[in-house]
């Protein structure tokens, strides 16, 4: 019965699509990132829906090629040379074969973003847009919120199955990274009941990310709370509800968590760390003896640990973007990737300086909220490897088109008109003393 539901509610937003490229965007957005079809235990859970979403966006792209335009930008063009190098690198790739799934999956993900760049361009598709990718993501922090109060917190939290976001490591970094948006949006919503509603979702999602038991995502979240808490407008507020709130959330975890979180530290390191070590060590030593092309998209296999890796037998996968990025594509990709987040943080930035005005400071506190979520990204990738999550890119989206938007233009004012010089008490004093002479 849920397939059929399901099928039939994307069949209804695929002909939607063909006919507005942002109703595409959106159905790929929901698709690639929520992976709703994963809910299902029937036909549904296997077909191919995100593939035909964006066939039918990129013909409506196509037909409705009016109501689009790519905006050349610097990060924009950072992600055109970041999408082209990946296919440079592929035919050099240890494991062509191998290689192919997640390279198409990667150009998939790319080549919509740059199509989301061309059509989300007003304040609504905006707005409607980061909806959209937050809900597909905080389902999964609430819905594991709830799952934790009434456990206890004795089981881990894991992300939609079959996804970027699966691993418990790699759905608590996904989360942080909604916690700020989820922030913003709430400051826009007018409704107490949303707003309260909205309240309780960023606390279960909170919860969570604690019960992911990721050690990177606990550093990665102190980092953001310090951020949010320097670039937001509220954050009194904000110091004040983490300092009541986090202390009962540590306390209620079991001791099995709190054995976990003794583990950062490299002198109490567990057989999870030095196997990311050994990794990270694989990773550089591979790109330092394939320094322009990497190894391709397969590298995390027994025998290119047996050349690279300090220990040979201990397979791991890279457990960092940074490392991922570095052995597949080479220090020629590590070094766009880490460009691209760059010119985001910059874009953020001009965002920020140009909606300054009451009127438009929305955009401001979006664009500052995207960067809090983006130190959550990098931080929290430094042990996990989501170098290519759909919601990344998704940033990028939302960046540009902030800035695309039109400038607020100051009111005109009339040289030497009275308004302006406020001369009208003057003039009121001169005609009394004139008529007086008279």
């Amino acid at each position: 019965m849920r397939d059929i539901v399901l099928t039939t509610f994307i069949a209804f937003c695929l002909l939607a699509a063909l006919s507005n490229p942002f109703a595409g965007v959106l159905l790929w957005t929901w698709l690639s990132v929520m992976n709703p079809h994963r809910l299902t235990w029937g036909f549904a859970y296997d077909f191919p829906f995100a593939q035909a979403a964006a066939i039918a966006t990129l013909l409506s792209v196509i037909v409705s090629h009016k109501k689009v335009s790519f905006p050349f930008t610097s990060v924009t063009v950072a992600l055109i040379a970041f999408w082209l190098w990946i296919n440079i690198t592929m035919p050099f790739a240890i494991h062509i074969e191998d290689s192919v799934e997640l390279w198409s999956r990667v150009n998939k993900t790319l080549i919509m973003t740059l199509v989301a760049l061309a059509v989300v361009r007003t304040e609504r598709q905006i707005r409607i847009f980061l909806w959209v990718f937050v809900l597909s993501v905080a389902y999964f922090g609430v819905k594991g919120g709830i799952w934790v109060l009434l456990t206890g917190g004795e089981n881990r939290v894991w992300g939609p199955p079959g996804s970027q976001i699966e691993d418990n490591n790699n759905i608590s970094v996904a989360l942080l990274m909604m916690i700020p948006l989820m922030v913003f949006l709430q400051g826009q919503i007018k409704q107490t009941i949303g707003k309260v509603a909205m309240f309780v979702s960023i606390l279960l999602c909170a919860v969570s990310v604690i019960a992911s038991y990721s050690r990177g995502a606990f550093v990665a979240g102190c980092a953001m709370l310090a951020l949010l808490a320097l670039k937001s407008r509220r954050r009194l507020a904000i110091l004040l509800l983490a300092a009541l709130t986090i202390p009962i959330g540590l306390m209620a975890m079991p001791a099995k968590w709190w054995e976990r979180m003794q583990t950062i530290s490299v002198e109490n390191a567990d057989q999870s760390i030095q196997g990311r070590f050994n990794a990270w060590a694989m990773n550089w030593n591979l790109a330092l003896d394939r320094p322009i092309f990497g190894g391709g998209f397969m590298v995390e296999v027994p025998d290119v640990f047996a050349m690279y890796a300090p220990n040979p037998v201990d397979v791991h996968s890279a457990h960092s973007n940074y490392f991922q990025v570095l052995g597949q594509h080479g220090f020629i990709g590590l070094a766009l990737f880490l460009l691209i987040a760059l010119l985001m943080w910059r874009t953020g930035t001009r965002v920020i300086r140009a909606s300054r005005r009451s009127d438009v400071s929305w955009r401001a506190d979006m664009a500052r909220a995207l960067q809090v979520s983006m130190v959550g990204f990098l931080v929290g990738g430094l042990t996990v490897n989501i170098a290519y999550w759909d919601v990344y890119y998704f940033e990028i989206v939302l960046l540009v088109a902030l800035m695309r938007l039109p400038q607020p233009q100051a009111e005109p004012v009339v040289i030497g008109s009275a308004r302006e010089l406020d001369l009208s008490p003057l003039a009121r004093t001169a005609g009394r003393s004139t008529t007086s002479s008279a």
